[in-house]
């Protein structure tokens, strides 16, 4: 059996006297040609996973595999990882060829077959026709090429990404995000993308890795880590806006809180069973309609209205409890007016009061 290209057994990391993990426990296994984003708020721990992935920084316990084989100990330029970070870093004072071929001559070897692989990569990202120009006179998405031709030419097992898009206007960006695309697709590049930012996630990784005060919360597909998240922490941090969470208490197959109050399908009630009264409701902005007021399940009056373009978000009061749906513009209501909320059951989530953690999957409900 082939083993993962990349495996982080029990890693943990700890600064200073130890009293905070910066990484507390984190297994991860990433197959071959799998492109994973580790994502997560400011300070919850992925890009000192990534330091430790890379070498810059040694774990305090746990084990880093590529190919099967532990690199714990092993100096970065021996663990066959390529990055690229946030900033660039193109030696400026180089033209693009000597950027791109800087990694094959520190490393030695022939002349020849490392200029083959500088024009073959060159190619591959669109810098043949600049490869002589100095790069002082690149723009961003053009020094981010540079950046990423450079590492690949070593032909890397691994490719790590510290929020290479970050400096980027939003044009260029999302031409980056096709560009990646388009090389882990012809390749096959093993990728593990570090970012913040939820849409760089969505749109180029095949896996989300969610993290929070050092763990890893939830690690799936990224349709599931969106449609089905397996945490309220997770639950809250995805979707612009998030999802709709409400705390309150089941009794039978009613959830209440104060004036809020709604019947739950038999099913995702007794998913709750035997964890407690307390509960969190949770449901996506996008899974509530707005109909005629008494037409739904639940009525409200509309709080705020806030236009994005093709769509708005739509604040709705009902119960004591605000509720966000996302509408096409041109539906969207006026201010103060009396709206019907409709929605599937199905789009209906419960989570632990108690753990966080989703009771999808208990009790023979659909996870």
């Amino acid at each position: 059996m082939t083993a993962p290209k990349l495996e982080l057994v029990d890693l943990y990391k700890e600064y200073g006297d130890g009293s905070v993990a910066a990484v507390d426990g984190v297994d991860l296994v990433v197959e071959a040609g799998e492109t994973v984003a580790l994502l997560g708020p400011s300070g919850c721990g992925k890009s000192s996973t990534l330091n430790m992935i890379v070498g810059l920084e040694q774990p305090t316990s746990g084990d880093i595999r590529i190919d099967g084989k532990s690199v714990v100990g092993v100096p970065p330029g021996r663990r066959n990882v390529g990055l690229v970070f946030q900033d660039y870093a193109v030696f400026t004072h180089m033209s693009v060829r000597a950027n791109l071929g800087f990694g094959l001559s520190v490393r030695g070897g022939d002349r020849q077959a490392a200029a083959r692989r500088v024009e073959e990569v060159a190619e591959l990202l669109g810098l043949t026709s600049i490869l002589d120009e100095k790069a002082t006179r690149l723009g961003g998405s053009q020094l981010q090429r540079v950046a990423i031709g450079r590492t690949l030419v070593v032909r890397p097992a691994v490719l790590l990404l510290d929020e290479p898009l970050s400096n980027l206007e939003a044009e260029s960006r999302q031409a980056m995000r096709r560009e990646l695309r388009r090389l882990q697709a012809e390749i096959g590049l093993t990728i593990i993308y570090v970012t913040h930012d939820q849409i760089e996630a969505l749109s180029l990784a095949s896996k989300i890795a969610v993290m929070s005060s050092g763990k890893i919360v939830q690690f799936d597909s990224t349709e599931r880590v969106y449609d089905r998240p397996n945490h309220v922490f997770v639950a809250g941090f995805m979707g612009s806006p998030p999802m709709n969470l409400v705390r309150g208490e089941l009794a039978e197959a009613r959830f209440a809180r104060k004036g809020f109050s709604l019947t739950l399908p038999a099913a995702l009630a007794a998913s709750a069973q035997g964890e407690g009264r307390e509960v969190t409701l949770g449901i996506r902005p996008e899974q509530l309609r707005l109909v005629q007021d008494g037409a739904g399940t639940l009525s409200g009056r509309v709080a705020l209205v806030q236009p994005r373009g093709a769509e708005a978000v739509v604040s709705i009061e009902t119960g004591g409890v605000t509720l966000q749906a996302l509408v096409a513009a041109a539906n969207r209501p006026d201010e103060g007016a009396s709206v019907g909320l409709a929605f599937d059951a199905a789009a209906l989530t419960l989570f632990s009061g108690e753990t966080g953690r989703s009771l999808h999957g208990k009790n023979g409900l659909a996870a």
